[in-house]
């Protein structure tokens, strides 16, 4: 997958407070991941984390907006979104839950295509109340992706808290073609397996924790093979 050089990292601008999440986590991991992929560092979008949701929202719906307007989508290359930001299960930061969430497919696939390709490092959006993340904020998410036409989309994102791009507890939400989207995800790695359970985590601590969102997961096997 050839990564677009109008790819968006978004990232909250401020620390909460007592915390160092922002600028010791979200910020520095974003920039590592333009930076591994060869992307300008104006990719970097900080979201003021003091507005409101609705004016969080605001800000990442228009960024995405105002990129697509003045860039045209070369052939062969994938426009991903990528969110640096705390997360769960309903939700995350920057101001999207279950009810917003077919507004950030809009905006995505208007951007990106019917292969749009969203990666979360952030906690436990890839978790839900069924199996395989089912209904959560990352399965519900391709689905809606599904519904407004990125029916080949991908969503990655953790279904356990933890380091923002450390975590190997990883989910993966696919389009398969139907508007109807999917029921839950996949895991990309099982612990099951701890001999390529310890290879998985190892991976992670190199910049292969920027490129499996972008590989399949018999890409991400035969690598850590």
């Amino acid at each position: 997958m050839i990564l677009s050089q109008r790819t968006l990292a978004f990232a909250p601008l401020r620390d909460t407070k007592g915390k160092h999440d922002a600028t010791g986590a979200f910020q520095p991991e974003a920039r590592r991941f333009l930076e591994h992929h060869g992307l300008s560092p104006s990719n970097l979008v900080l979201v003021d984390n003091g507005l409101p949701k609705s004016g969080m929202r605001e800000a990442v719906l228009a960024r995405i907006a105002e990129t697509r307007r003045r860039t045209s989508a070369v052939v062969g290359e994938t426009r991903a979104v990528v969110f640096f930001c705390h997360g769960w299960r309903k939700g995350m930061q920057f101001g999207f839950d279950l009810s917003t969430v077919l507004q950030l497919a809009q905006a995505v696939k208007d951007f990106a295509g019917d292969h749009a390709v969203v990666m979360f490092y952030s906690c436990s959006v890839g978790s839900g109340p069924g199996m395989n993340g089912d209904g959560g904020f990352a399965d519900v998410l391709r689905d809606a992706l599904c519904s407004v036409g990125a029916v080949w989309c991908s969503v990655t994102g953790h279904y356990t808290a933890g380091h923002c791009t450390m975590n190997p507890y990883a989910n993966r939400f696919v389009g398969l073609g139907s508007a109807a989207g999917g029921i839950g995800g996949f895991t990309l790695v099982s612990r099951s397996n701890r001999a390529l359970w310890a290879k998985w985590r190892a991976a992670l601590k190199t910049g292969f924790r920027f490129d499996y969102p972008l590989l399949t997961a018999e890409e991400i096997l035969k690598s850590l093979a």
